[in-house]
């Protein structure tokens, strides 16, 4: 199914994106609860405006509209903020308590970007650290 999404944006006007992510690990410091650790996820950026899905901490399917604003270090080094908002997890202090309902929520993530040609290999900083790669073009 993602690599339907991903050949349909592909052939896409939009097609003219920025960058696209496909796939996330992440770790997690709190080490007492089981969490996924292996996201699927898709995410598209073009001009700094991001759409994403994944699957989150809980195994739960969420989705990101957000926008990222970016601070370069060096020529392929590259930090940023992302400030936005997620739907999929249930709270901001219990998100994996299944007694209640998923909820628009708001969303900030740090992360920093490598770039080797087009290539991409970005570091997310939250709750957990997410490592995902991606293209640019």
């Amino acid at each position: 199914m993602k690599y339907l999404i991903l050949i349909t944006l592909l052939m896409s006007p939009l097609s003219h994106a920025d960058k696209l992510y496909l796939g996330a690990k992440s770790y997690h410091f709190d080490r007492s609860k089981d969490y996924n650790e292996t996201h699927k996820l898709v995410m598209y950026e073009r001009e700094g405006y991001v759409a994403a899905y994944f699957n989150n901490s809980y195994d739960e399917d969420t989705f990101l509209l957000g926008k990222r604003l970016y601070y370069p270090l060096t020529d392929n080094l590259t930090t940023s903020v992302m400030v936005g908002a997620t739907y999929g997890y249930r709270s901001l202090r219990k998100p994996g308590d299944l007694s209640r309902s998923r909820k628009v929520l708001p969303a900030v993530t740090l992360s920093i970007e490598y770039r080797f040609g087009g290539l991409l290999n970005t570091l997310f900083l939250g709750s957990a650290v997410a490592i995902s790669p991606g293209v640019e073009w």
